[in-house]
């Protein structure tokens, strides 16, 4: 009966070790007692204690309960988000600016009180409609998960515990589950592979001689590291996977891990910690192993319950994927050479070279945004794969904030949104993607699209690509898991949305997206498989590097 979604996500993190300690007595009488039927228990109850707050805010969504609201209600409801819309930008133009530090911190106070308003707020409105009531997700059981899932696909569970975690591996046709080692043991390798993974990302102030010695590190301690960390996450069912298409349902510091980039498992390597200790990160071989992507699908889940409701709410196997509207290289800068009217600087070419990545610093003093020029590049490879397909190109002044506001992109079941990215770790629900920033007189937009304002979208989509910086990136929450942008625009209606877990590169991602879009447009490809050959031959190129040029992307949502 507890109206407010934070309330509710709060008070879940704060038992969430209650149900760890349910997991582990279940699935401690399933080794005791192999034939009986603990492990699918164990399941349901790791599902009860994941996402519930995303599963009820989906179902919430799609009742519409802002189609009745008391008009009272409607307009302050409005008022709140315009006025939190405009504080929120002039903090992100205040972020770094240490000669501003008092404002910045007033506006931060302020933020967080309206925050509170517009949570006091929703809360009214939910109290005020009888349907709220009957809208609360029900986890699924073992068999209900077994039944979203074809032959050919394989769902793998994480749980973490603090002396031992689980995985759960379930098919059409079994339940199995697995012990794997403590949560700091997992957890520790994870980051350190993430850590090798990202070593490319730029590093103000260093040197070309000093990145590209700590890049040559980096890359020799990257295949151990990934190898371990593989055999012990996948090492148990190394034997099951085959071909199957892989539905990951992560938590902790595994959420941040591709796996499409982890190395094959060897089959017959014991990681299970009450046989042997998992201590041991020595790699496994002497050579590369392929990555998993070159067998498998990976598709990412915040629980198996979230697949359920959003299969409830969208329609059909892949749904229609005939039409797309792509929005690319937005205005950032008054010194943009697209004002006519002021005289290009001779540093500005530098400034949209090729590597530039798709996010910044925060914390930077100028938040200085380099232009996006290839995203230009990106929108014309994507028109070139659309072949005769409806397609709607928006770029420069045209991205703003009206276009994702209004209806002009209700025509189109593909939406791919090409700029930067941020992640504000201060505020998280503050993290966001950036829109032009200033029309073509010059005057100001509100460009930063924080993930309040992607709440309130109405994007009922086949699929969104967030191709941007850390756009997967979000607060992790105990119980609830990754809170990013991807489930702003999943409760926006999306069915699926593709983004990325770090500062992607200009070039590497237009090659990758140029890919996708011919084997999903073109080739008629699944949104997964698409993803899947694009990466290959994405890896194909450097198969001895680390894979941070085309792994960073990750499909969440419906697979088929």
């Amino acid at each position: 009966n507890v109206r407010s979604q934070d309330l509710r996500t709060t008070y879940f993190a704060s038992i969430h070790q209650s149900y760890e300690l349910y997991v582990d007595i279940l699935a401690q009488r399933q080794q005791e007692c192999p034939h009986d039927n603990f492990a699918a228990e164990a399941l349901h109850i790791s599902e009860q204690s994941r996402a519930r707050s995303f599963l009820d805010s989906l179902n919430e969504a799609n009742a519409d309960l802002d189609k009745d609201i008391d008009p009272k209600l409607k307009e302050r409801k409005r008022e709140l988000l315009q006025t939190l819309s405009a504080k929120s930008e002039r903090r992100m133009n205040l972020a770094g600016n240490e000669q501003k530090h008092e404002e910045f911190a007033a506006l931060d106070q302020e933020i967080k009180g309206l925050d509170t308003q517009y949570e006091d707020l929703l809360n009214q409105i939910r109290v005020a409609d009888p349907r709220f009531a009957a809208l609360t997700a029900k986890p699924l059981t073992a068999p209900e998960i077994q039944a979203l899932l074809t032959p050919d696909t394989t769902l793998l569970e994480y749980a973490l515990g603090d002396e031992r975690s689980y995985l759960w591996a379930v098919s059409r046709t079994q339940v199995k589950s697995y012990v794997l080692p403590g949560r700091k043991k997992i957890e520790g390798l994870a980051r350190q592979v993430y850590g090798l993974m990202t070593a490319r990302q730029t590093i103000a102030g260093e040197t070309p001689e000093r990145r590209a010695l700590r890049i040559r590190k980096a890359d020799q301690k990257y295949f151990p590291k990934a190898a371990a960390l593989s055999q012990l996450l996948l090492g148990q069912v190394a034997d099951q996977l085959g071909n199957q298409r892989l539905i990951i349902v992560a938590e902790g510091a595994l959420q941040y891990v591709p796996f499409a980039a982890l190395p094959e498992p060897v089959v017959g390597k014991d990681t299970n910690p009450n046989r042997q200790p998992a201590t041991d990160h020595r790699p496994l071989t002497t050579d590369h192993r392929p990555p998993l992507i070159l067998d498998h699908e990976i598709i990412n889940l915040p629980s198996a319950s979230a697949l359920s409701v959003l299969r409830k709410f969208n329609s059909g196997p892949n749904g229609e994927m005939n039409s797309i509207a792509v929005l690319a290289d937005p205005v950032f800068d008054k010194d943009d050479s697209r004002f006519t009217s002021i005289t290009q600087p001779a540093n500005l070419q530098t400034a949209v070279a090729g590597q530039t990545e798709r996010g910044f610093d925060l914390s930077d003093e100028n938040l200085k945004l380099p232009r996006l020029k290839a995203t230009g590049d990106e929108a014309k490879e994507i028109r070139l794969a659309n072949g005769s397909g409806k397609f709607l190109l928006k770029k420069s002044f045209e991205v703003n904030r009206a276009l994702l506001e209004g209806r002009e992109l209700d025509a189109y079941n593909i939406v791919h949104i090409a700029t930067h990215g941020f992640w504000d770790s201060e505020q998280p629900d503050k993290s966001g993607i950036v829109l032009s920033r200033f029309d073509q007189q010059g005057n100001d937009l509100k460009g930063f699209l924080h993930l309040n304002d992607i709440y309130n979208l109405k994007m009922k989509k086949q699929l969104v690509v967030l191709s941007a910086c850390q756009s997967a990136l979000g607060q992790d929450i105990k119980g609830e898991g990754m809170v990013a942008l991807t489930r702003g625009f999943m409760y926006a209606g999306a069915a699926r949305v593709i983004a990325s877990l770090w500062k992607v590169e200009e070039d590497a991602t237009v090659d990758l997206m140029k890919d996708f879009y011919q084997n999903l447009l073109h080739d008629k490809k699944t949104v997964a498989a698409s993803l899947q050959q694009a990466q290959i031959a994405a890896w194909r190129k450097h198969p001895d590097k680390a894979p941070y040029s085309w792994a960073a992307f990750v499909l969440q949502g419906e697979y088929r």
